[in-house]
Order: structure tokens, then C-alpha cells, then sequence
């Protein structure tokens, strides 16, 4: 059985973004602590679930891609976001267990 670390280091990681810029830093920074990685905008996106979606977002773009976001996480996956602001994130958490209750459990970490 692989350990979590060794999962992780066989992971497939797929970052998307609106915006070229961003996509463009991305690949730089991955480049620079040697991840590899792949970038795209939505288009290119493939179709499928991902084991974990990871959105660094304010509170009102998510409250728009919450449920494209919840689409794409996989049968006992999990969301993550970060990027809300603390003023944002009261009563958040309440809406995503509402959109996808016969998935799994959810907790909220203030890191």
C-alpha cells in the first residue's frame, strides 16, 4: 500500500484559470520548485471528477462556481478553498453540505 507522500508524488496536477497571467505565473512557479504540472483555462479543461479541487477564491466568485466547482470533485474527494476572506467566510461552509449531501462528510479548518 502506497503511503499518502508517495500517492501524492504520483499525483496528476491540473491547474485552471480565467486568466492568462495567472496561468503564466503558475507555470513559472511550478517550473521554479520543480512540480510538474499542467495548466489550462476552462475550455481545456477535460471532463471527469478530480480526487481534490483546490480553489484559491474570494467569497463572491465562489458563490457563483460553487456548484461547477462541487461537479467536478469525485465520490469521497474533497474541496478545498482558501483565498476567502475572513469577513466572508462566516456562514460559508453552511452552503456546500446543502449542494451535495449524499457526498461524503464536510469540515471547515481555519488555518
Amino acid at each position: 500500500m502506497q503511503s499518502p507522500l508517495e500517492s501524492w508524488a504520483l499525483a496528476i496536477l491540473l491547474g485552471v484559470d480565467v486568466d492568462e497571467q495567472a496561468l503564466a505565473a503558475a507555470r513559472g512557479n511550478s517550473a521554479a520548485n520543480g512540480v510538474t504540472a499542467r495548466y489550462t483555462d476552462p475550455a481545456g479543461l477535460p471532463p471527469g471528477t478530480f480526487d481534490i479541487v483546490l480553489a484559491n477564491i474570494l467569497s463572491n466568485p465562489l458563490k457563483l462556481l460553487a456548484p461547477a466547482l462541487l461537479a467536478r470533485v469525485a465520490p469521497r474527494g474533497a474541496l478545498v478553498l482558501s483565498g476567502v476572506l475572513e469577513r466572508q467566510a462566516e456562514g460559508r461552509h453552511r452552503d456546500v453540505p446543502r449542494q451535495r449531501p449524499a457526498r461524503g462528510s464536510f469540515r471547515v479548518a481555519n488555518l
